[in-house]
């Protein structure tokens, strides 16, 4: 009898393991490294760089790994290379795929992966592979897709691509992820309920093939196909949403449609990103002769639709709770704002997050979402003000929130403070080298310094963890401190102070040491904070925009002991 009682209770216990096993609480997928896709025969660099988001797009809809696509000027890719652990040579002529598996060893992504694309004839093929970056030969997998296109236009090809990326992923998933499990993701039913994003899901800004776009918008222009110009134009501007004179042209093309209020929008964006004061001035002058019937030949007159006033946040939290009609409308708004990120339509985002915010005033995670997306634009002095209102709304976040909000929003001000200090740099060899004249050195450091001062106020606005606080306050000293050095240049350029030739590099020597500390500050903490048991219901919510589509998917749980997959850590 005894025996037998201990043989029952093995049993039970077993059941129950097997159940735990079965249902892990905090299981999250592992990452996998998108390599960007080389460039076969007949293939060129649109199709390339298409090929690797569906591949991206297709292993994410497997629900058994998290792709993301290497970015060489990545804050993770960069604290590597300052580290030692990769070197610059790495990074930049990586060829093989052993290559490409040592990088994404090196940056600790259990997975690694990559896809070739070529086009013969009326055929797309897709030859992609995926490996184990601690694993040895047995532990890489390759396959290839093909499909044939309906013609020949770059819309056949794409949709033939598409077709091969998911045969080989399918393939993939068959030899290589099915030990994995899926792991799926739910949607809210009601605003308690969390749309949990990671703060490694905001992707850093697109590739620059803003040019391209731009090419074959004046083309379009030129040829008086007015309408395409401006859906081509608006690519442009969706691939480096942070280039003043992109807006320009978007403005310039506006008007010359009659759409005069989308014009001033777009100049009064470039005026926020810096751009140059008297062409804006210029072109807004334009802009009003046409609206009093001085058009040009070629403009179409469409009434534009009047822009949406602007909502005001709450002064507190006494507001009167949403209906629940309200609250699922302003839910739906906040999937479409985060669709639209995904599609790489941050202004179109943005403004779903606005109405979100007019149709329920009192859901923080919308203020949340749109200060998000207009920082990852760089309009930093937008996004400060909406996180005023978001003050206002949530007083008093939890920790976890405002821990996984602030790892946001650092990664963007890193992203962006990279890419101006690089800007820094390279416009000072090449105004030394006469590539770029005088006043055109001169007004790309006024636009660098109205941001970096931007962003500095940013920082200064958001709320910090207090373990935070230190690299916070180093990584706004450091913004500041570019700014003025861009300030010093300016005035030599005026009046060729050599002192104020110095400041300006002794202000620079200064930024590099200050967000060297902030980086060693940041890196002794790499996991932000879980929902603590029997906190607030919303708390488990990390909701965050995320620009990729099938990646944000609005998690139903509010169980704060079991969180969502992921929820509330990032990979340093």
């Amino acid at each position: 009898m005894k025996y037998a009682i201990i043989a029952i209770a093995i049993l039970l216990f077993a059941a129950a393991a097997g159940v735990n096993a079965a249902q892990p609480a905090n299981q999250t997928r592992p990452i996998v490294l998108v390599f960007e896709t080389t460039k076969g025969d007949g293939a060129d660099k649109a199709l390339a760089v298409s090929t690797t988001k569906a591949v991206c797009s297709y292993l994410r809809a497997t629900q058994r790994v998290d792709p993301t696509a290497f970015d060489r000027e990545s804050p993770i890719v960069q604290r590597a290379i300052m580290d030692k652990i990769l070197t610059k040579d790495q990074v930049a002529s990586y060829s093989s795929k052993d290559d490409r598996i040592t990088v994404a060893k090196s940056l600790d992504y259990p997975y690694a992966a990559g896809a070739e694309v070529s086009v013969k004839s009326d055929l797309v093929q897709v030859k992609l592979w995926i490996a184990k970056t601690d694993g040895n030969k047995r532990d890489r997998w390759e396959t290839a897709g093909s499909a044939v296109t309906g013609g020949t236009g770059d819309s056949n090809y794409d949709n033939a691509m598409q077709s091969a990326v998911s045969a080989s992923v399918i393939q993939i998933e068959r030899t290589a992820l099915s030990q994995l499990p899926r792991i799926s993701e739910k949607e809210p039913e009601s605003s308690s309920n969390s749309i949990a994003i990671v703060p490694d899901m905001i992707a850093p800004p697109a590739a620059p093939t803003a040019s391209d776009y731009i090419s074959q918008a004046d083309e379009s222009l030129q040829s008086g196909n007015l309408a395409i110009a401006i859906q081509q134009y608006q690519q442009a501007v969706n691939a480096d949403p942070g280039n003043a004179a992109l807006r320009i042209k978007l403005s310039e093309a506006y008007a010359r449609k009659g759409l005069y209020d989308d014009a001033t929008t777009e100049l009064d964006r470039a005026v926020k990103m810096g751009g140059d004061a008297g062409q804006i001035d210029a072109e807004k002058k334009r802009i009003e002769k046409m609206r009093g019937g001085h058009t040009d030949e070629n403009a179409v007159v469409i009434t534009a639709k009047p822009e949406s006033p602007k909502t005001e946040a709450p002064a507190s939290n006494n507001e009167a709770p949403a209906s629940n009609s309200t609250t699922v409308d302003a839910v739906t708004k906040m999937r479409e704002g985060d669709k639209l990120w995904g599609q790489g339509k941050p202004d179109d985002a943005a403004e779903a997050y606005k109405e979100a915010i007019k149709i329920n005033p009192a859901d923080w995670r919308a203020y949340e979402r749109l200060a998000a997306v207009d920082a990852s634009m760089s309009l930093f002095t937008e996004s400060r003000k909406v996180i005023e209102q978001l003050n206002k709304v949530q007083p008093n976040p939890p920790a976890d929130i405002v821990a996984n909000r602030y790892e946001m929003f650092r990664k963007v001000v890193d992203r962006y403070f990279t890419m101006l200090f690089n800007q820094y740099d390279s416009d000072a060899a090449d105004y030394a080298k006469h590539v770029i004249t005088r006043e055109s050195y001169y007004s790309s450091t006024k636009g660098l310094a109205a941001r970096l001062e931007a962003m500095a106020k940013f920082l200064d606005a958001i709320t910090v963890p207090q373990e935070k606080q230190s690299a916070n306050l180093h990584r706004s000293l450091a913004c500041g401190l570019v700014a003025q050095a861009a300030a010093s240049l300016q005035d030599y350029l005026e009046s060729n102070s050599d002192e104020s030739k110095s400041n300006a590099q002794t202000f620079v020597a200064q930024a590099k040491k200050e967000i060297e500390a902030a980086s060693k500050l940041d890196a002794g903490s790499a996991v932000v904070r879980q929902p603590a048991s029997g906190s607030d219901m919303s708390s488990s919510d990390q909701s965050q925009p995320n620009p990729d589509p099938n990646a944000v998917q609005p998690d139903s749980s509010t169980d704060t002991q079991n969180p969502p997959p992921d929820a509330g850590t990032y990979q340093q």
